[in-house]
């Protein structure tokens, strides 16, 4: 079976992710957003007092130099930090594949498209894989919703199903 998880990387969606969790999470929800709010737009506001400082200073050229460098530094930490806490999720989905008898698990990166993360694992019989499909554990859920949300696409991550075929080489002598 291979399932194609897609691993979007957007500071505005890890924010936003945040103040969801932030106000489903704490019992004083309001009071959480409205400091979240304050402490962004007090971060916002001393950031444009230090890029007006070092444009000041050095120029405004070294400065838009010195911010796309900072954007690009973020764009791959951003990248980065996501697919490992994708690859920590998955580790999850790993063990529950292995209990219920996964010869071989792997994930794969396709070189096509670089945020498409495929996971792979090998049952050893088509009787095995519909009683891992029969089976459905309680504490599975979690783990397996806390890889789903790396998922981008609309549609649920797709699922294909492939059947290996035994080829023995007889010597004849």
């Amino acid at each position: 079976m291979v399932v194609s998880w897609v691993l979007p990387y957007s500071g505005r969606s890890l924010r936003s992710l945040w103040k969801v969790r932030c106000s489903v999470s704490l019992p004083f929800s309001r009071c959480c957003l409205a400091v979240y709010q304050l402490v962004f737009a007090v971060a916002m506001a001393a950031e444009a007092a230090g890029w007006g400082f070092v444009a000041g200073r050095f120029g405004l050229t070294t400065t838009l130099i010195a911010a796309s460098g900072g954007m690009m530094i973020n764009i791959v930490l951003a990248r980065v930090l996501r697919l490992t806490a994708f690859r920590t999720a998955m580790r999850g989905v790993r063990e529950i594949r292995e209990r219920d008898g996964a010869i071989h698990w792997g994930i794969f990166q396709s070189l096509s498209e670089p945020t498409l993360q495929i996971e792979n694992y090998l049952l050893s019989s088509w009787a095995e894989y519909e009683r891992l499909v029969g089976r459905g554990v309680v504490s599975d859920g979690p783990v397996l919703a806390a890889a789903e949300q790396f998922h981008a696409g609309e549609a649920a991550p797709r699922s294909n199903r492939f059947l290996g075929h035994h080829f023995r080489l007889f010597h004849t002598t």
